[in-house]
């Protein structure tokens, strides 16, 4: 299932300052898409430490404020975007 982007919050997410760096590859539970083959999409975890890229993270959280998949509390400010290393 994918959400309609939230352009505000989309912008919000992708220039978050706190970040996190990885060198795992992830695929966003929502879409699917993977993070080495999507490489201009910007994935970011939060507390609970789901990973979603932040177009499926920007439309989710317009409809709660809540991970979508433990149902802990989220919001775009507490996300860390994830850098990834090689």
């Amino acid at each position: 299932m994918e959400f309609e982007p939230n352009p505000i919050i989309l912008e919000q997410l992708n220039k978050n300052t706190y970040t996190e760096t990885t060198k795992e590859i992830y695929d966003c539970p929502i879409c699917f898409k993977t993070s080495s083959k999507n490489p201009d999409l910007i994935y970011s975890i939060s507390k609970c430490r789901h990973v979603l890229c932040n177009i499926c993270w920007s439309g989710w959280l317009t409809e709660k404020l809540e991970c979508p998949l433990c149902k802990a509390k989220a919001r775009p400010k507490t996300l860390k975007r994830i850098i990834f290393v090689k």
